[in-house]
Parts: structure tokens; sequence; C-alpha cells
């Protein structure tokens, strides 16, 4: 069984969305999507986008 959280980059979050990055660090900083800082960069779990997205069939 597999544990391990998937970690998506901002640019890997964005192209999976089919949004800019500038959109999604707009949602990150209001709050819509969780994400994370590891040094500078935001991470995003996976799991955070397919429980916020795939009730509206974005993914």
């Amino acid at each position: 069984m597999n544990t391990e959280e998937q970690i998506l980059t901002l640019q890997e979050t964005a192209a999976l969305l089919k949004v800019s990055q500038a959109t999604l660090r707009r949602w990150i900083r209001s709050g819509q999507i969780p994400a994370f800082r590891i040094g500078r960069a935001f991470r995003v779990r996976l799991s955070d986008i397919e429980k916020k997205f795939k009730k509206q069939n974005v993914i």
C-alpha cells in the first residue's frame, strides 16, 4: 500500500487545473487552495486538489 502523499509544484498544479500560475497563487493567497512552502516555493497536495475540484469535474 502506497501511503506517500503526492506533492505538486505550482507549475504542475496550474497545468492540471488549466489555469495560470498567477491565478493559482491568487487562489492560494485567498485560502481557496491549501498550500504550504518548502523553502520559498509553494507546494500543493494532490489530494487537496482532488477533494476541492473532483466535485466540479475539473480533474
